[in-house]
């Protein structure tokens, strides 16, 4: 498999951890981008401690999971693989 692929994971943070998680959110991004890897993070607008990852990467590159203070939601460890929209 060639390509990009994703991970999508929803994570819940104890609002007394939020501070912690999005240091360590924040770390990671910058640590993986290095690698050409890409981490995104949004909130959840009526519920602080809910927030939705995006870690986007080349095909077959490990995943970096970081330890963050949070629990994940069932799916959290899909990998959702490239659909080109472009020929080739």
């Amino acid at each position: 498999m060639a390509g990009r692929v994703l991970t999508a994971a929803q994570a819940i943070v104890p609002a007394e951890r939020v501070t912690e998680y999005l240091a360590a959110a924040r770390a990671h991004a910058v640590t993986i981008r290095r690698n050409g890897e890409h981490f995104w993070l949004f909130r959840h607008p009526a519920a602080p401690g809910r927030f939705l990852e995006f870690h986007e990467r080349a095909s077959g590159a490990a995943r970096a999971r970081v330890a963050l203070p949070a629990t994940y939601d069932a799916e959290a460890d899909v990998v959702w693989e490239e659909v080109p929209l472009e020929e080739r």
